[in-house]
């Protein structure tokens, strides 16, 4: 779960890091986007490039802590893995 607004935080790293070592494949939640909307009344523009840049940072950490045995577990949304 990564907050939309403030992003990928060190316990997300540890959590992916230790889930990623167990061999169980990440999925992301974005948590708090009525807040984008809201308080800082992002255009939706923004909002998909700031999403864009989570799960892309995700990814780079994903790739960092890659367990050969996990297989290919990047997050897109495409794929059904980022909700």
């Amino acid at each position: 779960v990564v907050d939309c607004i403030e992003g990928v935080r060190m316990q997300t790293e540890i959590v992916l890091r230790q889930a990623l070592a167990e061999r169980i494949k990440p999925v992301l939640a974005l948590n708090k986007i009525d807040r984008a909307f809201l308080e800082l009344q992002l255009r939706a523009e923004e909002m998909y490039q700031s999403f864009e840049t989570h799960i892309d940072k995700l990814n780079v950490l994903c790739s960092t802590y890659h367990n050969e045995a996990l297989g290919k577990c990047t997050l897109d949304p495409t794929k059904g893995t980022v909700a």
